[in-house]
């Protein structure tokens, strides 16, 4: 959306924004978490530069207290002859919910019922028929079922994976980590009884429980600091560099192989990455502080 002026006045849009985002004592950060949104992009908007998306004017109106009419015309309307009381701050449970709102707005659920019924449907078939060709060809081909077996359980681990994203409309990536958490071992079980090989299920497992914790790792703090990319990916590198010291550790450990060389490689990259992007999220930080004051 472009800029608007109301009419009738000199105000725009932004100056409304600006004026109940004060009163309900939120900063521009909270309002931005609030919104899935920047907080450059909640300063574009009070400084006149650009306006909200149309699918944020809904959860924008009910955060701010008033209307999308009263938005859109960047003034406050009443019936009676008095105005309406002064929009009070919110109180802090009320705070912590509009944390949250992002999820409930229509920037969420882009896609409609019935395309996420037939994607899904679409995306079961695939698998189906891809399961079915893999049974038929091992049939037909060794008269026993042995490699297909195999098969079977990677896809239907898979679909299990991405059932949330086709399903559900909410945390999808919570769900599915939530699921990896669950079946991951039991699938590294059945296909080392399948392969008959113990070293799978006994390397697997242990490898699979630091990648588990790193992964927790990784989303809980891409979730803390939504706003603040570089931050996030400075501490996902330094994830990624000590999860690739625990694989080579646990590898080393259970296969004698030795690959400290390339290993120490990846962590010095990860490490070299990890503190670029800390220093340009000091760097971020240390501008917008400036042009505050």
């Amino acid at each position: 959306m472009q800029p608007t002026t109301a009419p009738g006045s000199g105000r725009h849009m932004g100056d409304f924004i600006l004026e109940m985002r004060k009163a309900r004592g939120l900063t521009q950060k909270e309002l931005a978490n609030a919104l899935g949104v920047t907080d450059k992009a909640v300063s574009k908007w009070e400084r006149g530069a650009s306006c909200p998306d149309i699918s944020l004017l809904l959860p924008l109106a009910d955060i701010l207290g008033v209307s999308v009419e009263e938005l859109l015309n960047a003034r406050r309307t009443f019936d009676g002859a008095e105005e309406p009381e002064e929009a009070k701050p919110l109180p802090e449970g009320l705070r912590i919910r509009a944390f949250h709102l992002r999820e409930d707005s229509p920037k969420a659920c882009r896609m409609n019922p019935q395309m996420k019924l037939r994607l899904l449907l679409g995306v079961s078939a695939l698998f189906l028929l891809s399961l079915m060709t893999c049974l038929v060809c091992d049939y037909f081909t060794s008269r026993t079922f042995t490699w297909s077996l195999t098969v079977f359980a990677s896809l239907v681990l898979a679909w299990t994976l991405l059932l949330p994203f086709l399903a559900a409309w909410k945390r999808p990536i919570l769900k599915s980590l939530s699921i990896l958490s669950i079946f991951l071992i039991p699938y590294l079980a059945l296909l080392s009884w399948l392969l008959k090989a113990p070293l799978l299920l006994r390397l697997g497992s242990c490898v699979s429980l630091v990648s588990l914790a790193s992964l927790w790792c990784i989303y809980g703090v891409f979730s803390r600091y939504y706003s603040r990319k570089y931050r996030a990916f400075g501490m996902f590198f330094l994830i990624a560099a000590f999860l690739s010291l625990g694989v080579s550790l646990i590898v080393t450990h259970f296969t004698g192989q030795n690959e400290s060389g390339q290993g120490a490689l990846k962590i010095i990259l990860a490490l070299a990455l990890s503190a670029l992007c800390f220093l340009m999220d000091y760097y971020q930080s240390q501008s917008r502080n400036h042009m505050a004051s």
